[in-house]
């Protein structure tokens, strides 16, 4: 989940501050890695400025980059020790949620994303989970899921695209869209399709444009300077640069927020995505 960092910071993109939030047991693993692999240690002091590093076993903050444990499910003590690390709840923020809301409950997941509705003055969401869980394939998913102990919380709003919708637009945001993984690889530029179905031959198309179809990005947006729909454009249009990933290409990000919530390492087995995190970047301008 740490990677998107070193990715800006490769690309020349990287924000005035990163922030990451994993639960404490894997902030300390994480931290372990920072500290004992120079690749990842060296970009974070490389871009510090000021005194000497903050380090435990549960947080490091620099002043571009810091991670800490919290719970996104607590959106109190949650802003508490962001805002402790240097949060700016007057900059532009970008939520992005990677299959991670489905394993909150929807009361859960609506106060999260209505406390960021309400925190941040210009914000967006872009949100990428399962999706037409109704249908026969989608309880496959599930039952799948289950017998490892894999719970999903919040399946009942990913009955649809427009429940994706409707989630957001109850919890505080203004303007709300959604689109299938299938219709996403459509968007792609054929030319990096083409290179990627080159890499490994895929003999189950059907079962692969299924699975896509279960798998949604949706994005919305609350704020008065109309940067909800340029956002979107450019998410819907440059999918190519970070869907795969991340889903959080930002070029234009001049700071950075960025909270993950993990669930247990149980779950950490759910095609396609290993990982299940949420991310706030958060722009001073755009």
């Amino acid at each position: 989940c740490s990677r998107l960092s070193w990715a800006l910071a490769d690309e020349n993109l990287l924000p005035r501050k990163y922030f990451e939030v994993d639960f404490p047991m894997i902030v300390a693993r994480k931290i372990h890695n920072i500290k004992s692999k120079p690749p990842l240690s060296k970009p974070i002091m490389e871009s510090h400025s000021g005194d000497s590093l903050l380090i435990d076993s549960h947080s490091l903050d620099s002043s571009r980059y810091s991670i800490l444990g919290a719970d996104l499910r607590c959106s109190a003590d949650l802003e508490e020790k962001l805002r402790k690390h240097g949060l700016d709840g007057h900059l532009p923020t970008l939520l992005v949620a990677e299959c991670v809301l489905v394993y909150m409950t929807p009361q859960q997941s609506a106060n999260l994303l209505r406390w960021a509705a309400s925190t941040f003055p210009v914000a967006m969401v872009i949100n990428y989970e399962q999706v037409n869980m109704g249908d026969r394939f989608g309880q496959i998913m599930i039952e799948n899921l289950q017998r490892r102990q894999c719970n999903l919380a919040g399946v009942e709003l990913c009955s649809s695209l427009d429940s994706q919708r409707e989630r957001l637009l109850a919890s505080g945001w203004e303007h709300a869209r959604a689109i299938d993984m299938m219709k996403v690889y459509s968007l792609l530029p054929q030319a990096d399709v083409k290179r990627i179905e080159a890499l490994e031959f895929l003999d189950e198309k059907e079962l692969f444009e299924q699975l896509m179809q279960h798998y949604c990005i949706c994005w919305a947006s609350k704020d008065s300077s109309d940067l909800g729909e340029p956002l979107a454009e450019l998410v819907k249009r440059d999918f190519h640069l970070k869907t795969g990933e991340r889903s959080s290409s930002a070029p234009c990000c001049a700071a950075v927020t960025e909270l993950w919530w993990c669930c247990p390492e149980s779950c950490r087995v759910l095609s396609p995505k290993p990982t299940f995190c949420t991310g706030f970047l958060q722009a001073e301008k755009w």
